[in-house]
């Protein structure tokens, strides 16, 4: 069985959601959390990323992830069996795993774990605000409306807010955007999609940084989520801990 982010729908019991952050690796300690916490499939990964940034990105992201994921599964990080199915999006082989998700910006890197199909998503907030046609093309007609109501100096951050939204609600549910009314309102909100009720949560990875949260479940309560800051530590094979 393979377990990635689908659009299976979940069950009515409260879904919990384990969402895990952190800054990219320095370079100094690539090679160690590349050595600990990843496949010999990936390491050779690595060396085919001609940028820095890619590379530090790369490992951040897959090492969190491993980990997060070994922790559910009482594996070792190395030993999770990450596969890519043939349109290369990533799953885990084996029965019981989790859903789960991925998104890095700049300098940030997050990872959501859940027992529903979920979706996570960050990006600064740029002081210069949006493309106008942008908006035209992710926002749906309610959303271009209560858009267009705000201060010119909201915009920027209420765009940034929207995208990130959309962008985890399209991961937890495979919909087109312009299928998914998210709002631009700072709330947890229930949201209908095509593929079933979806919770959305906004959260901050740091000043003008925002982060959404989309999990597919059912019900009236949402998603009980678990939020921590993780610090890579190279003494120790796991590689990851929360602060």
């Amino acid at each position: 069985m393979i377990r990635r982010h689908s659009t299976v729908r979940s069950s009515l019991r409260r879904a919990t959601a384990e969402v895990t952050f952190a800054p990219i690796i320095p370079l100094a300690s690539l090679d160690c959390i590349a050595a600990r916490s990843l496949s010999t499939g990936e390491r050779a990964e690595i060396a085919a990323l001609d940028r820095e940034d890619d590379r530090r990105r790369f490992v951040t992201a897959r090492a969190l992830l491993r980990q997060r994921l070994a922790s559910a599964l009482g594996l070792a990080p190395t030993e999770v069996p990450l596969v890519r199915s043939p349109e290369r999006s990533l799953g885990v082989a084996a029965a019981g795993a989790p859903h789960f998700s991925v998104t890095h910006a700049g300098e940030w890197v997050a990872v959501a774990v859940c027992d529903a199909p979920i979706g996570i998503d960050l990006e600064p907030v740029l002081p210069s605000g949006p493309d106008p046609l942008l908006v035209a093309r992710v926002a749906t007609a309610s959303e271009r409306a209560a858009y267009g109501t705000l201060p010119p100096q909201e915009r920027p951050a209420a765009f940034v807010r929207l995208w990130v939204r959309k962008e985890a609600a399209v991961k937890a549910t495979g919909c087109s955007p312009d299928r998914l009314d998210v709002g631009i309102e700072p709330a947890c909100r229930r949201v209908r999609s095509p593929a079933g009720a979806l919770w959305i949560s906004d959260l901050q990875v740091g000043p003008g940084i925002p982060m959404a949260v989309a999990v597919l479940a059912g019900g009236r309560t949402p998603p009980r989520l678990e939020v921590s800051r993780a610090a890579f530590d190279v003494g120790r094979a796991g590689g990851g801990g929360r602060q």
